[in-house]
């Protein structure tokens, strides 16, 4: 048995390797700051600059309002706040990523995970689980929120593109993009060169061997260009891959949504822009291909938002649809299911621990075994 512990700026990562891994067991901070302790290292859990966001580990204290300012709150960090702490419980799934990319060889093109399983099961929290070890790892971040969201959010933000004839631009939604990336990833921005000259316009270029942040900054100050340094960055970063200075993580939640039909924006006159006219979708899908290296891909599939129609289906293959089965293959799979009889017990006892369980007859066998039989064992029912 060996216990893996990551500490640094404010955020712990614990990893057991032994049968009780998978127990469901649930890790608060007290809990992670007693078995630290076990190992001979203490740790300040609720220092100033701890910020436990599973969406963005990498944001600190600082930035805290103006990131969350881009992002939609998952029900999970709606609970922070209440609960006064965020705990995450390890699970099954989570691990198998994580165990695979510590035994990956980053010399090969980067290896694809597609997260799958029923709606509520735990896919995001799976998703943000390997996130959270990447970034205590030292990986450069490439996070996109929720594809599926890409397609319904900002019905009004489509230009035509300047750079690819027949296809729109989303200045807002791009600009958001690049502001999450910019506070996830600014000291590799800082350190990495540009590898050739762009040209912007008329009066404004980006010359060769610039940091890489000012063609970001390019993109926040100049919403029209956004999506295409989107474009730019992606492609600094697939080919400064070869050279082996940073590792790197591109992970997309509900990731279907790129190869989705269509979206909700409608053009004067009734014309619906296909998912596949969106020159942003065009950058992500480029670089889902994953020719580069020393990284890996993780993503999952989800049933909300779909355009698909409501079905009990949820695997890769129904979601993605033919073509976007094929622009993934090969990928590893990974299935989330609901709680197994342990990780529901172990929620239970996390919930009564904070008085989050108002009725005591829920705490009983026959109430367990009621809630259980309504439920599911599922998060969202």
């Amino acid at each position: 048995m060996f216990i893996f512990i990551s500490v640094g700026a404010g955020h712990i990562h614990l990893l057991h390797s032994c049968k009780n891994l998978f127990s469901g067991g649930m890790f608060s901070c007290s809990r992670l700051a007693r078995i630290i302790a076990l190992q001979g290292r203490t740790v300040h859990l609720h220092a100033a600059n701890r910020f436990p966001l599973a969406d963005d580990l990498t944001v600190t204290k600082d930035h805290r309002s103006e990131y969350l300012e881009l992002q939609r709150l998952t029900r999970w960090e709606r609970l922070i706040k209440p609960f006064n702490e965020a705990a995450v419980m390890v699970r099954r799934p989570a691990v198998e990523i994580i165990h695979l990319i510590k035994h990956t060889n980053f010399d090969h093109l980067a290896l694809k995970y597609v997260v799958f399983g029923r709606k509520g099961s735990g896919k995001t929290m799976t998703l943000n689980h390997v996130i959270h070890y990447c970034h205590n790892a030292g990986w450069l971040i490439a996070h996109v929120h929720s594809a599926n969201n890409l397609n319904l959010k900002n019905k009004y933000d489509f230009i035509d593109s300047s750079s690819h004839e027949g296809m729109y631009d989303q200045p807002i939604t791009s600009t958001d993009w690049l502001k999450q990336f910019k506070l996830r990833n600014e000291a590799f921005l800082k350190q990495l060169k540009t590898s050739e000259r762009y040209v912007w316009n008329k009066r404004e270029a980006t010359d060769k061997d610039e940091p890489l942040i000012a063609v970001l900054e390019q993109g926040i100050t100049r919403p029209k260009n956004a999506t295409d340094v989107v474009g730019v960055i992606l492609r600094e970063l697939r080919l400064q891959s070869f050279n082996k200075e940073f590792k790197m993580l591109f992970a997309i939640k509900a990731m279907n949504g790129l190869f989705a039909h269509e979206t909700a924006f409608r053009k004067t006159g009734g014309y619906i822009i296909p998912v596949e006219e969106l020159t942003l979708h065009m950058h992500f899908k480029k670089f889902l291909e994953g020719n580069w290296i020393n990284g890996s891909i993780v993503t999952s599939v989800d049933q909300q938002f779909c355009y698909k129609q409501p079905n009990k289906e949820y695997t890769p293959f129904y979601l993605l649809g033919k073509k976007g089965f094929d622009h993934m293959d090969p990928f590893i799979p990974v299935f989330v299911d609901n709680y197994s009889e342990k990780e529901f017990e172990s929620q239970m006892a996390y919930y009564d621990s904070k008085s989050w369980i108002q009725n005591e007859n829920v705490l009983t066998d026959e109430g367990k075994l009621y809630l259980k039989k309504l439920s599911e064992r599922n998060l969202q029912s």
